[in-house]
């Protein structure tokens, strides 16, 4: 990809540093590191623009292709998890700035997923790290039974401590019929399609809407949240689809936790208001 293409499409605001960022790269190919790019150069950068997602995207390129070219394997601590739980709050001790941390886990449905752990300046002190403070963009939600800690780089790490949350937190309670308001939900046109923006987050099991086509389901996997700032590019790509309404009514395999639905109809026709959303009894 042209370094001047990139530029031209994506507003960088610091020249200087946009320089820098471009050199990590052969001239004319975001593909191929630079020779001079070194585990210290990406180590000073990711400190100074961490909070850029602009930024962000191209060291995380570099970084790729850094781990890929030393060979760098990671190393991997367990999360002694018990049961089925939903994962809020991690705290890391690490020896040294690492490249890349990665939580990997196994979402309901049964499919591993990697997800890229972040966290702010202020939420690091001397080496502990905390992850999952933030009430919006910084928070941490993993649904899962079974994850790991991935590290890349000359840092050593030890799981210090972490927090989970109880499914029940995520059902509807004292609701035999088991729906979900969405009296304080809205519509969101930030994206393509038709997304449903929950009033809070659930472990949705089913979709109900009265249809005469078939509609595609999909749910937005929020561990993904563990992002520091708004990349439209990323979250598009964590809309996962659980499946097709037919016969107006979808059931998932199992419940997944989301506070985002997306429909899409091949007729582009609207059926948000005449959606209902389910969440599964707990036996």
């Amino acid at each position: 990809m042209d370094k001047k293409l990139i530029c031209k499409n994506v507003h960088y605001d610091n020249c200087a540093l946009r320089e820098e960022i471009f050199n990590m790269f052969l001239l004319k190919n975001t593909l191929e590191l630079s020779p001079n790019t070194s585990y210290e150069t990406l180590i000073e950068l990711q400190k100074r623009i961490k909070y850029d997602e602009n930024y962000l995207r191209l060291l995380e390129i570099a970084i790729e292709l850094f781990i890929e070219k030393e060979k760098i394997t990671p190393k991997i601590i367990k999360i002694p998890l018990l049961k089925e739980c939903v994962i809020n709050k991690i705290v890391l001790e690490l020896t040294k700035p690492a490249l890349k941390i990665v939580i990997r886990y196994i979402d309901s449905l049964g499919i591993e997923r990697n997800k890229r752990l972040y966290w702010y300046d202020e939420n690091q002190k001397e080496n502990k790290v905390t992850i999952g403070l933030e009430k919006f963009i910084g928070k941490l939600r993993i649904h899962t039974a079974e994850a790991k800690i991935l590290i890349y780089g000359d840092s050593d790490i030890k799981l210090k401590n972490y927090e989970t949350l109880s499914l029940e937190k995520f059902f509807v309670k004292n609701d035999e019929k088991k729906l979900i308001n969405l009296d304080h939900s809205y519509m969101s046109n930030l994206y393509l399609g038709e997304i449903l923006i929950l009033n809070n987050e659930y472990l949705v099991s089913g979709i109900r809407i009265m249809t005469d086509e078939p509609i595609r389901v999909f749910v937005k996997d929020i561990g993904r949240s563990t992002r520091l700032s708004k990349d439209e590019l990323a979250e598009l790509a964590e809309y996962i689809e659980i499946g097709e309404i037919k016969n107006n009514y979808l059931e998932f395999s199992k419940p997944y936790l989301t506070n985002e639905i997306k429909l899409k109809s091949k007729s582009g026709k609207s059926y948000i208001k005449n959606t209902k959303i389910f969440t599964k009894k707990l036996d």
